[in-house]
């Protein structure tokens, strides 16, 4: 099992997507900080964004795709903690990690690679589990770059950076990076199951962008039907954790069960049909 994960993790960082996505994720983070920062300098921009953000709030309005807005502080300064969130509750960081997960869970099976090694294990099901060591690493590897970038751009921009509340930067920083990993894992299911990049990629799309809300909004009014009031599917997934989490302690609880949970269905779903796979 070592072996096949040591294997699996020098391939990954031999992928030319591997750096090809990091530069591009280091690229946007201080693209979107320049182009957020000349925003705010716009303060009619700003107030027809706001009206419009509490109209769409009033008439319950869900987002759909990325959303990054960062903002400074009274005192000019920029806090890690709201950047942070404004990158990794914004979906952008999802969306290239679920296009990395879709080229490296693909590419045993494209290129006939696993057929090589798929004999010689007892459970193909350790398949799954290698691979997801390996994105945990990947996943590590997108934050610590997200988070450097995002400083790398304020330092260009001259600008300070401040931390108030290491404890509440930390436990966010946790959360999100479980929350991920949940969704890496969950598109790697997908992966095995489907056998198919342009299937794969398309599912990995719609839930990164949360094109899926609509189809949650359409569930949610059947359910109201039945008689659950506050029927509110997105709120028990994985990606709408990343974009609604707050700090509060019931919060955290609740994310961390729902982040397991995914986790381990989409390894039952992954390995079971692994295993299939093996009795055939």
């Amino acid at each position: 099992m070592f072996n096949m994960i040591r294997s699996d993790f020098y391939r990954m960082v031999r992928m030319k997507s591997f750096y090809i996505i990091m530069i591009i994720i280091v690229v946007m983070n201080i693209a979107s900080f320049v182009a957020s920062k000349a925003v705010q300098n716009d303060e009619a921009y700003m107030e027809y964004l706001e009206k419009t953000a509490d109209q769409q709030e009033e008439a319950g309005a869900s987002d759909i795709g990325m959303s990054i807005m960062i903002k400074a502080e009274p005192d000019g300064k920029f806090e890690l903690y709201t950047l942070c969130k404004s990158f990794l509750g914004g979906y952008m960081g999802l969306l290239f990690l679920g296009i990395f997960v879709v080229i490296f869970a693909s590419a045993d099976f494209n290129n006939g690679y696993i057929k090589n090694y798929g004999g010689q294990l007892r459970f193909r099901t350790r398949v799954m589990c290698s691979k997801s060591v390996c994105l945990v690493a990947y996943t590590f590897i997108l934050f610590a770059s997200i988070i450097l970038s995002s400083c790398l751009g304020i330092w260009l921009d001259g600008t300070e950076i401040k931390v108030s509340d290491a404890g509440k930067l930390v436990d966010f920083l946790s959360v999100q990076f479980l929350l991920h990993v949940a969704f890496a894992t969950i598109i790697t299911a997908i992966c095995v199951i489907v056998r198919s990049n342009l299937i794969a990629m398309a599912l990995c799309g719609c839930i990164a962008m949360n094109i899926l809300r609509i189809f949650y909004g359409f569930a949610d009014k059947g359910l109201k039907k039945l008689g659950w009031e506050k029927a509110d599917i997105a709120h028990y997934t994985v990606t709408g954790r990343i974009a609604e989490y707050a700090s509060d302690g019931k919060m955290l609880c609740s994310t961390i069960i729902i982040a397991v949970a995914f986790i381990a269905a989409a390894f039952l779903a992954g390995g079971l049909w692994l295993h299939k796979k093996d009795l055939v």
